[in-house]
């Protein structure tokens, strides 16, 4: 029978599953002497929004909160790509794309009070780029060769939750971002708290951890766009 996998136990197939990002097979539990069909997903090269999906990751930054995301740009307009804007005041956590004018748009990033609107002649679309936020608690914004400093006397209590292709807590088309998301990893000092990657389960594309073991599902509308199975 193909794709047939024998295993001793449950807990052997569980094992599997999880260390294993393949399609779908019937399973024979040697054990209990049964087959049966288990559910799962693949991994893909990266989940693609049109604007009106995201991703809520359910943490709430603080200052020694830091992310890594790769990348591509489809539409460089004023649009949050992943993070937060809390309504009350000009608190941000967030990187995002920008257009100013002709030859000026880019990639900037937004910390506490403080916002960097700096533009780098290499964020052209249609391009994968990587860029760190106070990865690692750093304090630098990092987007391909380009280094800032973030400042050290930034302080802020962020209300709203991280989101990846977007940002909570503004409405409007800040925040939504049209592009893709290939991998994603939020640290909390020190430590990688969640590693993201795009998966698919069913026709339908999520974001699953790695860390927790979970799957993040769509909370906009609409559909992402999955990219090819690796």
């Amino acid at each position: 029978m193909k794709n047939l996998k024998i295993f001793n136990n449950n807990e052997d197939i569980e094992k599997y599953v999880k260390s294993n990002f393949v399609s779908p097979h019937i399973f024979l539990d040697k054990q209990n002497k049964s087959l049966y069909y288990l559910e799962y997903y693949k991994k893909i090269e990266y989940l693609e929004s049109t604007g009106t999906q995201y991703i809520n990751t359910n943490i709430i930054p603080n200052s020694k909160t830091g992310i890594v995301v790769k990348y591509l740009i489809n539409d460089i307009q004023d649009r949050y790509m992943v993070g937060l804007r809390d309504t009350t005041g000009d608190t941000r956590w967030c990187i995002g794309t920008s257009f100013a004018s002709p030859g000026s748009s880019g990639i900037y990033y937004g910390y506490g009070p403080f916002y960097d609107a700096t533009r780098p002649s290499s964020t052209s679309v249609n391009n994968i780029h990587t860029s760190f936020l106070n990865y690692f608690n750093s304090k630098t914004f990092i987007v391909d060769s380009y280094s800032y400093n973030i400042p050290n006397s930034l302080s802020f209590i962020p209300q709203n939750n991280i989101r990846l292709f977007g940002s909570s807590g503004i409405d409007g088309s800040y925040s939504s971002w049209i592009g893709r998301i290939y991998e994603c990893k939020i640290t909390q000092d020190n430590e990688i708290i969640c590693d993201f990657i795009p998966v698919r389960k069913n026709g339908v594309g999520y974001m699953y951890d790695k860390i927790s073991g979970l799957l993040f599902s769509n909370k906009g509308t609409g559909e992402f766009i999955l990219g090819p199975d690796i």
